[in-house]
């Protein structure tokens, strides 16, 4: 990623970034609700989508080179993005073990 930065302000135009358009299409509202399902009522798909649209790099550019030389899609590169957030997440909140008991 070349520009890990965020975008100043508000971005009250996010939905219509190219990288929210990308992340919706590869992780579509229905995954989220599957994925965050046990997260508190205020961390929304819309939420998350409008934090996307901070950081125009994210889902928004790839130079990773597969094994045998070809290049990656920008969905196949986005869709590596996000399993490597998200399982950053997970590390980091110890995997919502304090909702479930264990």
């Amino acid at each position: 990623m070349d520009a890990g930065m965020a975008l100043e302000g508000t971005v009250s135009d996010y939905a219509t970034k190219d990288n929210v358009i990308r992340v919706k299409s590869v992780f579509p509202e229905t995954d989220f609700e599957d994925v965050f399902s046990l997260r508190k009522s205020v961390y929304t798909y819309e939420g998350f989508l409008n934090a996307v649209g901070k950081f125009s790099a994210f889902c928004g550019e790839h130079k990773l080179k597969k094994t045998n030389g070809d290049a990656w899609t920008d969905d196949d590169a986005c869709r590596r993005e996000l399993a490597t957030l998200f399982a950053h997440i997970n590390q980091e909140t110890g995997g919502g073990k304090w909702n479930t008991g264990l």
